[in-house]
């Protein structure tokens, strides 16, 4: 069985944080996530990370796989995202993918992951 938690954030907060979800409903959630064009900061993906961190626990598998994956529009946070992926890492491992809509203005998405983007 395949489940999800997805967490979406913006400049300001995070936005939708849903747990246990199936592929199909992954799918419409996916959909579902839009870019606000009058939000010219950077997202907050440390507490997206912070958060998802704490939802995996909540609902977590014994015996399952934890894999983060991290979207940004282009590899920028107005947080400190590279504390909370190194905490990550102690519950996902090496299991932490980032992935830059855009060519990477940074190399945040590289050094959260610790692998390249």
């Amino acid at each position: 069985m395949l489940m999800f938690n997805l967490m979406t954030v913006n400049s300001q907060k995070v936005l939708d944080a849903r747990a246990g979800l199936s592929v199909r409903d992954i799918e419409v959630a996916l959909n579902d996530v839009t870019q606000d064009s009058d939000d010219e900061e950077s997202a907050k993906l440390g507490a997206g990370i912070d958060s998802l961190v704490e939802m995996s626990n909540d609902n977590y598998i014994k015996g399952s796989y934890k894999i983060m994956l991290i979207i940004s529009a282009d590899s920028t946070s107005s947080d400190a995202a590279v504390p909370s992926a190194e905490f990550a890492s102690g519950d996902f491992g090496h299991n932490i993918i980032g992935l830059s809509v855009r060519k990477p203005s940074t190399d945040l998405l590289t050094t959260m992951a610790g692998v390249g983007t």
